[in-house]
């Protein structure tokens, strides 16, 4: 069974949008991926 890692982003017009990363190095650290995250929506 593939782990995935799903982050949901909200666009500017209010839709949702999915990013998905199979086999996530685990344990997950939340304040890591919301780092993350935050740097893939400043660009």
């Amino acid at each position: 069974m593939v782990k995935t890692l799903e982050l949901h982003f909200t666009t500017g017009l209010g839709k949702t949008s999915k990013l998905t990363i199979d086999y996530p190095k685990e344990p997950v650290d939340n304040a890591a991926v919301k780092q993350v995250m935050d740097l893939i929506i400043v660009g």
